[in-house]
């Protein structure tokens, strides 16, 4: 089920430079950086989604992992995208005009519909 973002600024330390080994968390520049600037563009249309199947690994996205959703982008051929299919949220990636719920190219089980986006 999609979660609403938090209204609030949720900032965090920002290091100084970029760390070849440790950890960067050792040494901080003391400013600070809203996380939600760097993955939120339309805030009313953005919401935060977890993934619950190993279906993508491929294109790097795992069970469990927190996916950013952003309604106000538009899907182009190749772009990884949330449909609904028999009233399910799914990610696939979109193949033309219509979203694939898996094309043999992309690695994914075969199906013949089409979803809404």
């Amino acid at each position: 089920m999609p979660v609403q973002l938090i209204a609030s600024p949720v900032t965090l330390p920002l290091a100084d430079r970029s760390a070849r080994a440790g950890s960067p968390a050792n040494d901080f520049a003391g400013k600070r950086l809203d996380i939600t600037d760097l993955l939120v563009t339309h805030p009313k249309a953005t919401f935060v989604l977890r993934v619950a199947s190993p279906s993508m690994q491929e294109h790097g996205i795992d069970d469990g992992d927190i996916v950013v959703v952003d309604r106000e982008l538009r899907a182009r051929d190749g772009s990884i995208v949330v449909a609904v299919v028999e009233r399910e949220l799914v990610i696939r990636v979109q193949l033309g005009q219509q979203v694939g719920i898996g094309a043999a190219r992309h690695g994914l089980p075969v199906a013949q519909r089409q979803v809404g986006v």
